[in-house]
């Protein structure tokens, strides 16, 4: 994966962005000749049984178990916390604490454009919205898909794309405004440190 930004984050990559994911395409060129394939704009694998967490966290619904796990059931997403917190509600018998989003229908259409782009697809878009496929419109006349395949310049923008969706899921030190139990996880942490 590339770095991710998070917020309250004290490190900076000595990597820029751009670089890492040139590095990312330098990992598949390496790899085809070895017979791995790709399943998805960062992941590589020998045959079809994958599981591509930055991929499934994108659209499926799904239980995560463990510290910082992600789940997804109907119209909510919950992120278990830290492995601090996690394990101090372990020790004290708080099995709920979890950072909880409501999912909204726009979200989730631009999670499921992101998904298929993550999975290097350009093609068929006509069961999302209308504004996501007047965007793809777009991405086709500058070149980042031709015949229903990212080009190289859309699979720089495959990567851009998802490390952007992977960074605003609801950790709140990633996006604390779409928590809706920020606060009551701030005040629980303060007394776990």
């Amino acid at each position: 994966y590339p770095f991710m930004i998070i917020r309250g984050l004290e490190s900076v990559p000595s990597v820029p962005e751009s670089e890492q994911f040139a590095l990312i395409e330098e990992a598949n060129r390496r790899l085809q000749p070895l017979g791995y394939e790709r399943k998805g704009i960062w992941t590589f694998a020998q045959g079809e049984d994958v599981y591509d967490s930055s991929r499934d966290e994108l659209v499926e619904d799904y239980v995560g178990f463990g510290p910082a796990a992600f789940s997804t059931y109907d119209d909510w997403k919950v992120v278990n916390p830290e492995l601090s917190v996690y394990l101090k509600n372990w020790a004290e018998g708080e099995r709920r604490m979890g950072f909880i989003a409501q999912k909204t229908p726009g979200a989730d259409a631009w999670r499921q454009f992101a998904r298929r782009i993550y999975d290097l697809r350009g093609e068929d878009f006509r069961d999302l919205p209308l504004s996501i496929r007047a965007f793809v419109g777009l991405l086709r006349l500058r070149n980042y898909i031709e015949d229903g395949q990212l080009t190289p310049k859309g699979i720089m923008f495959a990567h851009a794309i998802s490390k952007a969706v992977v960074e605003s899921l609801p950790f709140p030190v990633q996006n604390a405004a779409c928590v809706a139990n920020y606060d009551r996880y701030a005040a629980y942490k303060a007394e776990a440190i």
